[in-house]
């Protein structure tokens, strides 16, 4: 048996190159709508990234991130560093992630 070298495309019938997101890229190309959203003029959230008061974390510490039960919270609000930020929202998605994976 031949083995094929991985980083090459497989080909399809006639010799096309072939790769599973092709479809995915067609259908990209004619996109049904478009919306593009400018958050500095949310009304409500003022453009800015959460923050908490001064004293409430060293207060409560992991309160925000704690189970309660089978409950496992997640989100930038829940991160302990990048709060705010697409990076800690990723952060805790993993941490809550772990957490569930530890309890299974």
């Amino acid at each position: 048996m031949e083995r094929r070298d991985p980083r090459r495309p497989r080909r399809a019938p006639g010799g096309v190159p072939r790769r599973p997101d092709d479809a995915v890229r067609a259908k990209g190309r004619t996109p049904v709508r478009y919306l593009e959203k400018d958050w500095a003029h949310e009304p409500w959230i003022d453009g800015c990234v959460s923050a908490r008061a001064p004293g409430l974390l060293t207060r409560y510490t992991d309160a925000v991130s704690e189970p309660v039960g089978r409950i496992h919270w997640a989100g930038t609000e829940t991160a302990t560093v990048f709060e705010g930020y697409m990076d800690g929202a990723v952060r805790a998605g993993e941490r809550a992630a772990n957490e569930v994976s530890e309890v299974l």
